[in-house]
């Protein structure tokens, strides 16, 4: 199956690209972003570089290496000429084994643009421990080539792939070393903690956030002259993290927590076009605005793909602040694939429902992990554009004849932030039930049901531990 039709086996009629694509159609090498000219991955020195680059963005915190691209224009330099079987992904696992530890689960991707076809590693960023060179590369004239044992590498400007060399360098490695050892503490614990009362003010809170993100949403769309259905048959996600002090995180750090956050929760869903994807090409950027409807005056960023994609499945409208709210509106995805009663709007996937959710929940677990004192959070649920449609899936078999009698549903709940990771099947199930309930008031998907579909939710890059 392409990697740009990995939302569905069926075909779509306005194919969404991928993020990764993204970065093929406009290269920018950034400190996530290592391009490479093709490499004969048979040669020590070149499978030893390889290894620093995979190590340096393990420890920024996940990244990609694109083959293919010549290393100066960015240019694509036309097939490859070397045996691909080193570029698959038992033959990268084979350089991580041998010369990193702890061993990064690297996925790797062939993706084309154009006439070209590119391959792509994709590094995860690195758990409780940074990775570490264990292996010397090949001498060369007496000199060790590509990367050195006992070793630690990080991205630096340039951008390139180095040692560390200071405490500076080590700062956001420890953070993320922290960070994650917290997060599987807190879910430890998280079953033997009552959930909290919900707080009036924070409900409050989160629908004006919730509110006012989608009317500058509808607003865009009705201002540039694109189609309504992209606001009336809609997924409008949010939630709200609240700390014991009000705490916010630094402005400057929120791009690249969310990138973080992103490559994070790939363990629980990666359908290559993520939730809250923080891109880096304008007009697609994510920026910081205001919006008094909020009810404050703070900045938040936000991503606005209307700009790019306008009336296509991509059409994603998101926004974070840096106090723990964050919203996600996006068209219903399967209204775009090409087949009688999807595009037409006739049909509903409980499916693609439960893994958004799941997606939700993940990201909230870890953005609330970058919190010293997170207590909980509450999620608000929007879907819109129902009446009329019947349970379906391209993929799954469900019972005919459940039809959704609401044009829209809103679902809502509060949970204490270690209840995200012990208690995740359970919190999608209980935000789900309320949609469900519009098409059958018997309908429900259980913890247990949710968990066995989250298997089916890494249709691209499974390569996780």
């Amino acid at each position: 199956m392409s990697v740009t039709q990995c939302y569905s086996t069926a075909k779509l009629g306005s194919v969404p690209v991928t993020e990764i694509q993204e970065y093929i159609d406009h290269p920018n090498e950034n400190l996530h972003a290592e391009y490479k000219r093709w490499l004969d991955l048979s040669l020590h020195e070149n499978r030893a570089n390889v290894a620093r680059h995979i190590a340096a963005l393990a420890n920024h915190g996940g990244g990609f290496i694109i083959f293919g691209f010549d290393d100066e224009t960015l240019s694509p330099t036309g097939s490859n000429p070397y045996d691909t079987s080193h570029y698959s992904h038992d033959g990268i696992a084979a350089i991580t084994r041998k010369y990193l530890d702890p061993v990064p689960h690297c996925d790797v991707r062939d993706v084309l643009n154009g006439e070209y076809q590119h391959s792509v590693i994709v590094v995860p960023s690195h758990g409780a421990t940074p990775i570490c060179a264990k292996s010397d590369g090949p001498v060369v004239n007496g000199k060790v080539k590509g990367i050195k044992a006992g070793t630690y590498y990080i991205r630096k400007a340039g951008p390139e792939s180095a040692p560390i060399v200071s405490s500076m360098d080590w700062v956001e490695v420890i953070r993320r070393c922290v960070t994650h050892d917290r997060a599987a503490l807190l879910g430890a614990l998280g079953a033997a903690l009552a959930s909290p009362k919900q707080s009036a003010n924070t409900e409050d809170r989160l629908i004006r956030w919730h509110n006012a993100s989608f009317a500058a949403y509808k607003q865009y769309v009705l201002d540039h002259g694109q189609p309504d259905h992209l606001y009336a048959r809609s997924v409008h996600l949010s939630y709200l993290i609240e700390t014991a002090d009000g705490e916010a995180l630094p402005k400057q750090n929120l791009k690249s927590v969310l990138r973080e956050v992103n490559a994070e929760m790939r363990d629980r869903v990666n359908t290559g076009w993520s939730l809250f994807f923080p891109f880096d090409r304008v007009p697609i950027d994510p920026y910081f605005v205001t919006d008094s409807a909020t009810g404050d005056a703070n900045q938040f960023l936000e991503e606005n793909l209307l700009r790019e994609y306008g009336g296509g499945a991509n059409g994603d409208f998101w926004r974070v602040a840096d106090d723990g709210r964050a919203t996600t509106i996006r068209p219903i995805r399967s209204d775009f694939l090409d087949l009688d009663g999807w595009r037409d709007g006739k049909l509903f996937s409980p499916n693609n429902a439960a893994r958004e959710l799941g997606e939700l929940v993940r990201h909230a677990e870890g953005l609330s992990s970058r919190f010293r004192e997170p207590q909980t959070v509450s999620f608000r649920c929007e879907w819109r554009g129902l009446e009329g449609r019947m349970i379906a899936d391209p993929n799954s078999d469900w019972s005919p004849g459940r039809v959704a009698r609401s044009a829209s549903v809103v679902s809502f709940g509060q949970w204490p932030v270690t209840a995200l990771s012990s208690r995740w099947p359970e919190i999608v199930s209980d935000l789900l039930a309320p949609l469900l309930r519009v098409f059958d008031p018997n309908f429900l998907l259980s913890s247990e049901w949710i968990h066995r579909a989250a298997s089916g939710w890494r249709p691209i890059g499974n390569h996780y531990p």
